[in-house]
């Protein structure tokens, strides 16, 4: 059969006797050499692209807005709209992949030339569009009015979301408010860019002479220059903050590295911030929302302040016995060169060096050699068995020519009865102008329809793993092990994901539960029976003996009664001040007075809410990180529980009822319906404890 990209026609689009007025651009992408004609060969056509994109989002616009009144239908109007939506989500997503990893700089350059053009285009035409904010309003006018047209729950879950987002872009104000709202938006952009440029530019170098380096490791030193004095001149950052503070056996260069960092875009961020929460609860009250918190949490599963700082207050309460038994054992042996304090508190700049103390003595791991039993190929080729055994699937490793770099692996994935539920394509290792961290992109979401059928995903996983020597294969630290099952879950979950409405499909939902299905799978890595099938030692074909399995997991809930109670006070922190009830005299809050650690001193120079970039992003929404961990342990528990971390039949239940949902449920809901009972925190707690 000759190779093709399938248009579809929607039948639903005719009026009666008239031929189709537009046709639905959303492709349907059905072999491997279709999915290679997907992605860009050239700046020009990159250019091209983009012109026949925006003129195709024109016109299917230009279909929607102008139909005559008491003729639309769900078909012609709301999900025309969101196969418009994904059609010009496709084009984002291949034009951020090219800017990530394609080799060529004249290609990821046009890239981005052509990403901003599109977003602009978008932004305009779409997100501020008050004729489409009125079609749909026609629409919905048209249902409370008596019109027989039958709405699946998905459907009218679309509907009230997409009118909710026109409403949230202020398309609902008068003119004169709409456009206060978007000076409003352009400052926010403005103080909040600003906010993280301080940070980035923030240049800390701390002076400290040779002898007071004892600890480090020479290869951090390599390249600083000195001063006059003979020090060494030590940049800030994030990397030697970690390194100086883990390992070095003189107090004064902890603490003064410690100073530096937690003082980083201090004072200059003061009032930046100050101003960014000004600016978002103006914002807030112009949309009618009692505080920025209050917008914020509209569309997430925690709904309200009220039930986050419910979830943070018990998650503060139920860590601390943890976090005292923490405490108790890296202090019961501490090391030379650490004093308490005269109320008996260790100082702040003293904890990592301690915490890495009680590791080196108790929790020691080589990990040069663990990396020995991750070989590239057999851990990816076991993950794969895994997931095909829990979730039903079958994955095929195919050659495929006319990709971005020789490097990019393909995998077809299939249901059991042969259904193509999608095309993944793996671009694990670095190079030059790759993007330098992990990540999933789903560039064509998956669909699935009763009339039309289903439409195959298209899912990239980017990731810089080490790549292989003369001597010896590509092996993986274990944290890359780690990382590469979070985003294959994330993968799953697009691919699994597939809903009738493209903006409902896989990932795309809230983003307080976004992360919690990758964030389970990643719990499989912690099962004795699983790391035994994933590790291979390169040489001797040997699984990871029991001793070492045990310490792995010994390692990872060490500390967790320090990190929930650092990770719920930050969170309690980023809410508050969008909550509407700081600022009153005037005075930043200070990141310091929410964060709870017995045992540990604070100190005034902290000022480590000034280079709290998440602020500027999250806004009111950083507990997600620690929600979305506390039920996706949840979740492995319930399915553990049931003897299922292998077991086909558990899988495909998960598979329907949470990742088959996409975001077209409340996940309150199908949580609740998977586990039996409301998510809660006592199965983290447990595992950790």
């Amino acid at each position: 059969m000759k190779s093709r990209v399938v248009l579809c026609l929607f039948g639903a689009l005719c009026f009666a006797g008239v031929a189709p007025a537009f046709v639905d651009p959303y492709p349907r992408i059905e072999t491997k050499s279709d999915v290679a004609t997907l992605f860009f060969k050239s700046p020009e056509e990159i250019n091209r692209r983009i012109e026949s994109a925006v003129a195709t989002l024109k016109a299917g616009l230009d279909y929607i807005v102008n139909q005559p009144a008491g003729s639309r239908t769900f078909d012609s109007t709301i999900r025309m709209e969101d196969r418009l939506s994904g059609f010009a989500s496709l084009l984002a997503a291949l034009l951020e992949l090219t800017v990530m990893t394609h080799p060529d700089k004249v290609m990821r350059d046009a890239a981005s030339q052509g990403y901003l053009k599109f977003s602009v285009f978008l932004v305009n035409e779409w997100g501020l569009n008050r004729s489409l904010y009125k079609a749909f309003c026609d629409y919905d006018r048209g249902l409370s009015a008596g019109s027989n047209e039958y709405l699946t729950c998905e459907q009218k879950c679309y509907l009230e979301h997409s009118l909710r987002s026109f409403e949230l872009n202020g398309l609902g104000l008068p003119d004169d408010k709409l456009q206060e709202l978007k000076v409003l938006c352009e400052k926010i952009s403005e103080v909040g860019l600003q906010f993280q440029t301080n940070i980035n530019n923030a240049r800390a170098v701390v002076a400290v002479a040779p002898k007071d380096f004892a600890g480090v490791d020479d290869k951090l030193l390599d390249g600083l220059v000195c001063d006059d004095a003979g020090r060494y001149l030590l940049e800030v950052t994030a990397s030697t903050y970690h390194a100086v503070l883990e390992n070095c056996r003189v107090s004064k260069t902890r603490e003064a590295v410690w100073a530096a960092f937690r003082s980083r875009a201090y004072p200059e961020n003061q009032d930046v911030l100050k101003q960014l929460i000004a600016l978002r609860g103006q914002l807030a009250a112009l949309l009618g929302f009692a505080s920025c918190a209050h917008l914020d949490l509209v569309n997430e599963m925690a709904k309200t302040p009220k039930r986050v700082i419910a979830f943070l207050d018990d998650m503060r309460a139920k860590s601390l016995k943890k976090y005292e038994r923490e405490w108790t054992l890296w202090t019961e042996n501490i090391p030379e060169g650490v004093e308490l304090t005269s109320s008996g508190e260790l100082h702040q700049w003293d904890v990592p060096y301690v915490k890495e103390a009680y590791k080196k003595r108790c929790l020691s791991l080589d990990e040069q050699a663990l990396k020995f039993y991750f070989p590239v190929q057999h851990t990816v080729d076991a993950l794969l068995s895994i997931y095909e055994q829990f979730l039903g699937i079958e994955f095929r490793q195919e050659p495929v020519q006319g990709l971005w770099h020789e490097d990019v692996r393909y995998i077809a994935a299939y249901a059991r009865d042969g259904t193509l539920l999608g095309h993944i394509f793996l671009d694990l290792f670095p190079r030059e102008g790759k993007f330098s961290h992990a990540c999933e992109m789903s560039i064509l979401p998956a669909v699935s329809s009763h009339a039309e059928g289903r439409y195959p995903a298209v899912i990239v996983i980017v990731a810089n793993f080490p790549k292989p020597t003369l001597t010896q294969p590509a092996l993986l630290p274990f944290e890359s092990v780690r990382t590469f099952f979070h985003e294959f879950g994330h993968a799953m979950h697009a691919l699994l994901g597939a809903t009738d409405l493209v903006s409902f499909s896989g990932t795309a939902t809230s983003r307080d539960f976004v992360e919690t299905p990758s964030q389970m799978f990643e719990e499989w890595l912690y099962d004795p029976i699983v790391l035994k099938r994933i590790s291979c030692h390169y040489q001797t074909g040997e699984a990871l003996d029991d001793a070492t399995i045990k310490l792995l997991c010994a390692l990872r809930s060490f500390e967790t009664g320090f990190f929930v109670r650092g990770q719920s006070g930050a969170a309690r922190f980023a809410l508050d001040c969008f909550s509407g009830v700081q600022l009153r005299d005037g005075k930043l809050p200070l990141l310091r007075d929410q964060i709870d650690y017995p045992g540990i001193g604070s100190d005034e120079r902290d000022h480590s809410e000034c280079s709290f970039g998440h602020l500027a992003v999250y806004g009111a929404r950083y507990y997600s990180y620690l929600w979305s961990q506390v039920f996706a342990v949840d979740l492995f528990c319930c399915i553990k529980e049931q003897d299922g971390l292998l077991n086909e039949s558990v899988g495909k239940r998960f598979a329907a009822q949470v990742l088959g949902q996409g975001g077209s449920r409340d996940p309150n809901e199908f949580m609740q319906e998977f586990l039996g009972r409301e998510p809660r925190s006592d199965a983290f707690f447990r595992m950790f404890d």
